[in-house]
């Protein structure tokens, strides 16, 4: 039923034919969804491919800004009958323009639906602008349908968008800058990733930005398909601490967020300079602390 809503709006767009729907309602919908996924009156480069062509033929600079993250979201069953389980999201929330830090606050979890979230990481213009697009067709598609979008559909609906666009230089370069999407279905969790070539892979765990590899050898090693609250919780703040300890471009505060099929909950939101020396000294680790010195 989800995708035939999707294959409906191609069909109408493709038509230009009212007798697609029904009533006036309907035919706004599809006149929204069309300006909001496929915004045509925005002048397009006539060259098939921006990127080769700023590189080539102006100034022979890449259109690749200079940026770091780290995000991470895995799947887990709760280990006792006291255990909720669900997805678990953990974010740094540091901005960067190249080697210059403009803001430690930023929030990189955004709901899509009641049941559904996201991560960015990569250009903060292009990542918030597409999920508010995809937000706002998940919404609509909820309103007509009186039930919610499934998180396939989804990300199915925001890849096509994307490739729309392939070559335009959008901030989402490569495996490491992407979008992760998880959310609850009839039939359980599920989660995606997706970024700017078009990619969209369907995993129980993933990490992306400049420090997901950092984070990836800790989730790698201590990830557990069943685990109680307490450690996925734990696991997911270990692993942004320790890649915002090696990665400059990921830093702030570590946001993680806890969701299940009633919703999401913001769990502990902490400074990651913080959780540094907590670990430490669980660890009995010496550490330079000036204040001591």
């Amino acid at each position: 039923l989800q995708f035939f809503f999707l294959s409906k709006m191609a069909l109408a767009s493709w038509t230009k034919s009212a007798d697609v729907f029904c009533d006036e309602t309907e035919k706004l919908i599809r006149d929204d969804y069309n300006i909001s996924c496929f915004p045509r009156r925005i002048e397009i480069a006539p060259v098939p491919n921006v990127e080769k062509f700023v590189f080539e033929n102006l100034t022979g600079t890449k259109m690749q800004m200079m940026k770091g993250t780290t995000t991470l979201a895995f799947i887990y069953k709760g280990k006792t009958a006291a255990d909720r389980g669900g997805i678990m999201f953990a974010v740094d929330s540091r901005a960067s323009s190249g080697k210059y830090i403009s803001s430690s606050t930023v929030m990189k979890v955004i709901p899509l639906t009641g049941r559904i979230l996201s991560t960015l990481a990569g250009g903060a213009a292009d990542c918030q602008f597409w999920l508010r697009v995809i937000s706002k067709i998940c919404k609509l598609y909820e309103l007509r349908y009186k039930c919610e979008i499934s998180v396939a559909a989804a990300t199915k609906t925001l890849q096509n968008i994307i490739l729309e666009y392939l070559g335009y230089g959008l901030s989402m370069v490569s495996e490491m800058f992407g979008m992760i999407v998880g959310g609850f279905n009839h039939d359980g969790p599920a989660l995606y990733f997706l970024d700017s070539e078009g990619t969209r892979k369907k995993s129980h765990l993933f990490s992306c930005g400049s420090g997901s590899l950092n984070a990836y050898g800790i989730l790698d090693t201590f990830y557990k398909p069943s685990m109680t609250d307490d450690e996925a919780k734990d696991l997911a703040r270990r692993a942004i601490m320790h890649a915002t300890y090696r990665d400059i471009g990921s830093g702030g505060q570590c946001s993680v967020f806890h969701l299940q099929p009633s919703g999401y909950k913001l769990e502990s939101q902490t400074d990651v300079s913080d959780m540094y020396h907590s670990f430490m000294e669980e660890m009995k680790r010496p550490f330079y602390d000036p204040s001591k010195a």
